[in-house]
């Protein structure tokens, strides 16, 4: 049962994220998916009910992978590795979506709990290839 005190700090949380200027998703130790601003399902090209409270990450990362997102490729094994790169150290990658920008995600431990963060990394990319 969700206190008046619970609810006000995950109001504040969403609020928070709703924020910043880059994508975020929070995920509890399950890694299950606890709050996501809106800019992080728009860079991921996802619907926000992709991202929504109690869905797990892996879930996500299988809907990415199986779109192309990581490039071809046997799509368990691109999961498994994606899974064991986010566990309880910091990791980073670089992806391209299927609009043909490119995007940095990055998974930081905090507390037991895991933060993805996701930044649109199209001009940086464009400008090196130049």
């Amino acid at each position: 049962m969700e206190t008046n005190g619970s609810r006000a700090s995950s109001e504040l949380l969403y609020q928070l994220l709703e924020g910043l200027p880059f994508g975020a998703v929070v995920m509890d130790a399950g890694k299950r998916i606890t709050c996501a601003n809106r800019l992080a399902a728009q860079l991921l090209e996802l619907d926000a009910s992709d991202l929504a409270s109690g869905h797990q990450i892996k879930d996500v990362i299988s809907r990415l992978v199986a779109r192309g997102d990581y490039g071809d490729g046997e799509s368990e094994t691109a999961i498994a590795h994606i899974l064991d790169q986010i566990g309880d150290k910091d990791a980073s990658f670089t992806q391209k979506t299927p609009s043909g920008s490119t995007i940095g995600v990055s998974f930081r431990p905090i507390n037991g709990e895991r933060l993805m963060t996701i930044e649109d990394r199209t001009e940086a990319h464009t400008e090196r290839e130049t």
